[in-house]
C-alpha cells in the first residue's frame, strides 16, 4: 500500500543523510519511476525533500528539518521493526506499549492529506489475533527474554520440559541467541551451559526468567534462521518416532496450567462446549493421565478408555459405599 512505503520512504529519509531512489526502489520492490512520485506526493504535502543529481547524490531531507521519528526511542524502533516482520507483542506487555507509542507518533508525522484515510483504517480495520477456541497463552517473562535477548545478557531460567507425559522442572543458566514466533507460539533459542549445547524453550513454559548481569556474545557463525529450519527437521523426525494414542475430551473445569502441559492436537466446538483431540501416547499413560484429571474432562473416545473410566468410576463408588 501507498501509504506504507510513503512511512517507510519518511523513515529512510529521517535515519539517513541522503539515499538514491535505486535504493528506496530496491528497498520497497517498486519501480523507480514509483518512487520518484512518492516523493512528489511528500513535498506537495509540506515535507521538505531536495535532490541532488549525480553519483553521490540522491534525496534528503532539507538542513534543519526533522520528523518526529527522531522522538521514538530504541525500544519503540525494534517494537515497531519487529511487528513489521509480523512479530506481534502478547496483549499487556511493555512491548505493546512501545508499538502504541510509535505508531502514534509515526501518525503525527504523516502528511495531512492522508490523516482522514488512516482515521477511516483504524475505524473499519481490526485484527483479532485470538484463534476461535483455544485461549491466548499468558507468556509473564516475555519482556524479560526480549531484553536479556538484546543486552547479550545470561538468564537464570526455571522451566518446565514435557516428554512422553511426564514433566519435569528444572532451573538452569542459558545464553539467549534469538527468539522465534511460530503458529502464534514463542520459542526461545538459546545455549544451555549445564547441557553445552543449544536448546529451543517454549515460552509459555518458562515459570521464571532471571537477567543476570553476565554477558555474552553469540558465535559469529550462528544464524538464527537456519538454525530454526535445521531444528524443525529434527524436531518433525522425533515426533513421527514418537508413539500415537489420540483420545478426544470434553473440557469441563480442567486449568489453563494442565492444557498446556497436553499435546494438543486439535481444538475445535461442538453444541458450544470445547473439545480436544490430545495425544496421549499409550494407553496405559492413558488409564494414568485420565485418572490424575479426575472430574475436570470427560473422554469421549476411545470407547476402551471410556469404558475404563467408567469402570475405574463404579470401582470407586463400590469402595466408599462398602458394597
Amino acid at each position: 500500500m501507498r501509504i506504507h512505503r510513503l512511512l517507510g520512504i519518511l523513515l529512510l529519509l529521517e535515519s539517513r543523510e541522503c539515499i538514491k531512489a535505486k535504493d528506496l526502489a530496491e528497498a520497497f520492490e517498486v519501480s523507480k519511476r514509483t518512487v520518484h512520485r512518492d516523493i512528489d506526493i511528500l513535498c506537495e504535502c509540506g515535507v521538505p525533500i531536495t535532490s541532488i543529481a549525480g553519483p553521490v547524490g540522491g534525496y534528503s531531507l532539507m538542513n534543519g528539518y526533522t520528523l518526529n521519528i527522531k522522538t521514538m526511542n530504541v525500544d519503540e524502533l525494534i517494537t515497531l521493526y519487529l511487528s513489521g516482520m509480523g512479530l506481534h507483542p502478547t496483549k499487556y506487555s511493555n512491548a505493546n506499549i512501545n508499538l502504541k507509542n510509535a505508531i502514534l507518533k509515526l501518525e503525527n508525522t504523516v502528511p495531512q492529506k492522508y490523516s482522514e484515510d488512516i482515521q477511516k483504517a483504524k475505524e473499519r480495520f481490526h485484527f483479532d489475533p485470538d484463534s476461535w477456541w483455544k485461549s491466548n497463552i499468558n507468556i509473564p517473562h516475555l519482556d524479560t527474554l526480549r531484553k536479556a535477548l538484546m543486552q547479550s545478557k545470561k538468564i537464570e531460567l526455571t522451566y518446565t520440559n514435557s516428554s512422553m507425559g511426564t514433566h519435569q522442572t528444572k532451573t538452569r543458566i542459558i545464553r539467549p541467541y534469538g527468539l522465534v514466533v511460530k503458529n502464534s507460539e514463542w520459542y526461545l533459542v538459546a545455549f544451555c551451559e549445564s547441557k553445552n549445547a543449544l536448546r529451543v524453550f517454549k515460552c509459555n513454559r518458562v515459570s521464571e526468567a532471571l537477567k543476570l548481569d553476565d554477558t555474552f556474545s553469540i558465535p559469529c557463525d550462528f544464524q538464527l534462521e537456519s538454525f530454526w529450519k535445521k531444528w524443525i527437521v529434527n524436531f518433525k523426525q522425533l515426533l513421527s518416532e514418537v508413539p500415537f494414542y489420540p483420545v478426544s475430551l470434553r473440557l469441563l473445569s480442567i486449568t489453563k496450567e494442565e492444557l498446556v502441559k497436553m499435546d494438543i492436537i486439535e481444538q475445535s466446538q461442538l453444541n458450544k462446549e470445547d473439545i480436544i483431540l490430545v495425544n496421549l501416547y499409550t494407553y496405559d499413560n492413558a488409564c494414568k493421565r485420565i485418572i490424575e484429571y479426575g472430574n475436570t474432562i470427560e473422554v469421549l473416545s476411545p470407547e476402551l478408555l471410556r469404558n475404563f473410566v467408567i469402570n475405574s468410576a463404579k470401582d470407586i463408588i463400590n469402595i466408599y459405599l462398602g458394597n
